[in-house]
This record gives C-alpha cells, structure tokens and sequence, in this order.
C-alpha cells in the first residue's frame, strides 16, 4: 500500500511543503505495515485552515511554529487529541517506508508503541522523533538515514524507550547547521518551553556512521544505558553524554568520530 499526497496540476505528488501539504495524524490507536508513506506534511498551513489544537485556538489566526507542532501537521504523527483528553494514542508501525515527510515520525504523549523494521529517509527534518512525555516505545530493526535532521530523536519528558538493532547514517542538517544532525540523541527539549528530562533508555546493538554531528547523544537525561553500539566516521563525537545523571556506557566500538 501506498500514501502520498497529490498535486492535480501535475499528476504527480507534492513535493511542495511550504504551501500547506496533505498529512496523518491519529489520536487513537493505528496500526501500519507494509506500507510506503511519502510527500506528507507542511511547514505551513494558512490562516483559513482548520487546524486541531489541543489549547482550543483551532480558528486562530498568525499560527506559530508551536501550533503546527501540536496540529500533527509533520506528515505522519500520533497526538494526544489535547491537553486534557484521558487517552494516548498507541499503535504499531512496522516493514513500512517513509520518505520525503516534513518529520519522518512524530508522536506527543503517545504510549506503548512498537517501531520496528522501518526505513526513513530523505525527510526534510527528523527521521524519527517522539517528543513530549511519550513513553513505553520498542524501537528495533529500523535505518533512518538521509534526513534533514538527526536520525532518531526522544524529546522532552520522554520515558521507557528500548533502542535496539536500529541504524542512522548520513543525517544532515546541510550548510546551516553544520555538525549538529546526531545519529541518536536523548535531550530535555529547546526554546522557551520548560525543559523535562528524558529517562530510563536502552541503546543497545544500535550503529551510527557519517552523520554530520554526534553518533549518539545524551544530554540533560536520566538512566541512560548505552550496551554495544557501533559508532563511527561521523563528524563530530563518537559518543557525548552531557548534563545526565546515573548513564551506563559500556561495550561500545566507537571509531574514527
């Protein structure tokens, strides 16, 4: 199965994100396999658009950056339906391809997620990036490469994520941001929103090489265990722990960073 956007002038999909574009947000339960996912998701949503947002603004005009977020306007994303709803949403994402998203994946206080076998690539940003107080994620067997961005990404407050057998090589944020797309990183989150630590994650028989910045990066964590890693020829360090607390580094190859 294949889901993509489509551009009626051209025949072909969109690859236009920055005049608002197509995308998949689930606040329930989705489950997804075999399946390619590709030209999804905008920068940009005009201020006629309905846009669901969990603090009620949905006809708000001069949208901000922190409003698409919330919208789930990424391309592919699980988002709490809002800030006082009781449920999370969950689901599986396995043997599937995402390519050419605004972010390869997304969730916001998503729970209790299986991640495996996946491919992302060539997306404008993250290859794979839960944020905001998701947790219970198995994330196995998955190659994130080719991205604006880092490879894989936890954000701010999230707890309980298994990394295992994943690979990320070649993420880059291009000439505006040299060194700074990770293989792996774990951090509290950015800007002006209250940073939150993430805590209780695995990385075990993960490798990251040629990434243009850190093979894998903790910073601002909490029990943090990083078993058997192969980690190599990316730009900057192999692996950088900074601002964490109780982080176990043990049985790593890191090489040629």
């Amino acid at each position: 199965i294949a889901v993509h956007s489509w551009n009626p002038v051209t025949q072909k999909p969109d690859r236009d994100l920055t005049d608002g574009r197509s995308y998949i947000m689930s606040t329930n339960v989705m489950h997804i396999s075999n399946c390619e996912i590709s030209f999804l998701g905008t920068d940009h949503i005009n201020d006629t658009t309905p846009l669901l947002i969990p603090d009620g603004r949905n006809g708000a005009t001069n949208r901000t950056l922190a409003d698409f977020t919330l919208a789930g306007c990424f391309g592919f994303s699980w988002r709490k339906a809002s800030s006082s709803s009781l449920f999370h949403p969950t689901g599986t994402l396995r043997d599937s391809v995402l390519h050419h998203l605004w972010y390869g994946f997304y969730t916001w206080e998503a729970r209790n997620g299986t991640v495996t076998g996946n491919l992302f690539h060539s997306n404008a940003r993250y290859g794979f990036d839960p944020h905001d107080f998701t947790s219970n994620f198995i994330v196995t067997n998955n190659t994130s490469h080719n991205n604006g961005g880092h490879g894989f990404i936890i954000s701010r407050g999230c707890s309980n994520f298994y990394f295992a057998h994943n690979i990320a090589f070649n993420n880059t944020y291009g000439v505006d941001h040299p060194g700074q797309a990770h293989g792996f990183t774990v951090d509290p989150g950015a800007g002006d929103r209250q940073l939150v630590p993430c805590s209780d994650v695995t990385f075990l028989n993960n490798t990251a090489f040629e990434n243009d910045g850190n093979g894998i990066q903790v910073v601002g964590a909490t029990r943090v265990a990083l078993f058997n890693n192969r980690v190599h020829h990316n730009t900057k360090s192999g692996v950088k722990v900074v601002f964490s607390q109780n982080v176990r580094v043990s049985m790593n190859t890191v090489t040629h960073n």
